[in-house]
């Protein structure tokens, strides 16, 4: 509603959302007492200082209080911006009763259970599906605060439990909001409001420091009617501009539902990414179908089939092994380069390929079954699963916008095809893997050849792709133990600028203030150890990893030794965690860019105590005069 407008004629308007039918009288009166009843008071005495007087403020902590006593629930701050809105009504000669009620059904219909759970459930769930939105819609605003650990219950809770209007001062800009979201009658166009919120600010947020992001996003508004008409354009836009199966999928997601709601906290929670329903897939590649596979209705009864209407451009990319694809395929999807599974090279310039179609095409990786986010015994030899794993990050990494993966594969759209009696491309039913689960497939040997190149390269793919960061293990050694390698540098395609010489080694070697750690990379996001080592220089400046050396006693000062691949300057150190159930493992936080994150998992914890120790020790030497800044 617009600014001109009465309130008179919104609280009729608003009649129709919150009270259809008119509501009898009754007192509004009980004792203030209950057992947080300072909280109530005190928060009612701070609510919209400059626009309820004392009275108004009285009332509010006895509506408050009622409210509370009514539905047998414990306060909890956030009700109170709730209900602000409301009081206003009262001077335009509603009578309070019915400040009550319209307050009253607001909450049931807008913000069920949000106040009623002690755990916050509802709101746990709400925080992971935004982190996959904004991960789905800008990975690298998604990268930037993983990065530094920014997690959405640091800045927006007060977001979804009181529909944002704890962060409005102009209380008609909150009546335009909350009017244009009754209007809209989905429960969960509150979560593309709050993504059109975040990313309108996404320069202010990428421009932050390190040390103030959370306090940055929590101090932004909405102070003008014309911010608020970008920030609804803008949900409008995001709600539409999603693969129908995954906005049906999330609009049957019941997050007020608390008897199911620790279901759908483990499932967001285990997401790396949004999926795509099979439906979807085959009502795409078989564009003939009058109406979905699965259902024999009129378009105009069944979601799916009206939904389809509205598709937005979708590329499919097979991601399955050479061998499964020559089975049958899916009509109109794409193969994925084979070479991506000999060569890491190609998988890393898989998203080069779409270049042209970013931020326009939305992209699903097709696997062979359904995705295993948590993984298990059988992801060591899942080639396919693993492929997966590293094409979402290489998208990710390179800000690819739309990325998804289909949930339950080739699998799940085989047997709806089937169901449907459709035929795949090339179909071969005694070599298809869905058709002869027991016949002749990837052979073990097969296996077993793809898994070694797995853990060849599939460990450098991961670590050069994690959009959070790079992180590996370390332990300290003598000198004497430094680990040879058997690199040509010759050979070597690395840049020059990527080098470590003989010359550069032995003025470590010879300088007491150097340390060397051997170890591996950890991925903190995976939870899992690549299998390569690498050393972990430390000097009096910077923290380095590099390849293992390969010192010749014999060779010339410029002789490459060693591949650097990656470095920080101590003096931008943040911060250094360990891992709770490793206290082996360390992350190292700094400051500037989104890169770097680095994580290592010493020998044992003595020896992550002594890195901690020598880097902390250097850092208090670098730091500036008057630098608080924590480690």
């Amino acid at each position: 509603m617009k600014r001109g407008d009465s309130r008179i004629s919104r609280v009729q308007k608003w009649k129709a959302f919150l009270l259809p039918e008119e509501p009898l009288d009754f007192a509004i009166n009980c004792s203030l007492d209950m057992p947080n009843q300072r909280v109530i008071k005190t928060d009612a005495e701070r609510t919209r200082n400059k626009l309820l007087n004392k009275n108004e403020k009285s009332m509010l902590e006895l509506l408050l209080t009622f409210y509370c006593k009514q539905e047998q629930i414990f306060y909890k701050q956030g009700l109170n911006e709730v209900l602000a809105p409301f009081m206003i009504f009262m001077r335009e000669g509603l009578s309070l009763c019915k400040v009550y009620c319209y307050f009253k059904n607001f909450v049931k219909n807008y913000l069920p259970c949000m106040f009623v759970d002690k755990e916050f459930k509802a709101l746990q769930a709400q925080f992971l599906l935004f982190r996959l939105l904004i991960r789905y819609y800008d990975p690298e605003v998604s990268i930037f605060l993983a990065a530094y650990n920014i997690e959405p219950e640091l800045y927006c809770m007060p977001w979804f439990l009181t529909l944002l209007a704890s962060k409005i001062q102009d209380l008609e800009i909150v009546y335009g909001l909350w009017e244009s979201y009754m209007d809209e009658n989905d429960r969960l166009f509150i979560m593309f409001i709050a993504s059109a919120f975040l990313l309108k600010n996404r320069q202010t947020i990428l421009r932050s420091d390190p040390s103030s992001i959370a306090q940055t996003i929590s101090e932004l508004t909405i102070s003008t009617q014309k911010d608020l008409d970008e920030v609804l354009i803008r949900a409008g836009e995001l709600k539409r501009n999603l693969p129908y199966s995954l906005y049906i999928n999330l609009y049957f997601t019941d997050f007020y539902n608390l008897s199911n709601i620790d279901q759908e906290i483990t499932k967001f929670d285990s997401q790396s990414c949004l999926t795509i329903q099979p439906r979807e897939i085959i009502q795409r590649c078989f564009p003939v179908l009058a109406t979905c596979a699965s259902c024999s209705n009129s378009k105009a009864t069944c979601i799916w089939c009206s939904k389809s209407n509205h598709p937005v451009p979708l590329i499919i990319i097979d991601c399955r092994t050479e061998v499964e694809r020559e089975a049958g395929m899916i009509p109109n999807t794409l193969p994925l380069d084979s070479r991506a599974y000999q060569d890491v090279d190609t998988l890393v310039s898989i998203p080069d390929q779409y270049r042209d179609l970013k931020e326009t095409f939305h992209i699903t990786l097709l696997g062979s079954r359904g995705f295993r986010y948590n993984g298990n015994e059988d992801s060591e030899t899942d080639v396919v699963q693993n492929m997966i794993e590293g094409l979402l990050k290489a998208f990710f990494k390179k800000s690819f916008p739309y990325v998804s993966i289909v949930e339950g594969g080739y699998f799940a759209c085989h047997e709806m095809a089937y169901s449907a009696k459709l035929e795949f491309d090339g179909h071969n039913a005694e070599y298809c893997m869905v058709c002869n689960p027991e016949g002749p497939r990837v052979s073990y040997v097969l296996k077993r050849r793809l898994n070694s190149l797995r853990r060849s390269f599939m460990g450098k793919v991961k670590s050069a792709l994690s959009y959070a960061g790079n992180a590996f293990q370390a332990i300290n050694f003598k000198q004497d133990e430094l680990p040879e390698t058997t690199i040509n540098s010759r050979n070597s395609t690395v840049y020059k600028s990527n080098l470590i010489y003989k010359k550069k080694l032995d003025a470590w070697k010879h300088d007491n203030s150097v340390s060397f750690y051997y170890g591996k990379k950890f991925d903190r996001e995976l939870s899992s150890i690549y299998p390569e080592d690498y050393i972990i220089i430390v000097t009096r400046t910077e923290v380095l990893l590099s390849t293992p050396f390969d010192d010749k006693p014999n060779a010339s000062e410029d002789t490459p030794v060693s591949i650097l691949i990656e470095h920080a300057k101590i003096k931008d150190l943040l911060k250094i965690t360990s891992k709770r159930s490793s206290q082996s493992t360390l992350t190292f936080y700094f400051k500037n860019t989104s890169e770097f994150v680095f994580s290592y998992t010493l020998r044992n914890p003595q020896e992550a105590k002594n890195c901690i120790s020598q880097v902390g020790s250097y850092f208090n030497i670098l730091r500036p005069q008057g630098n608080s800044n924590e480690r």
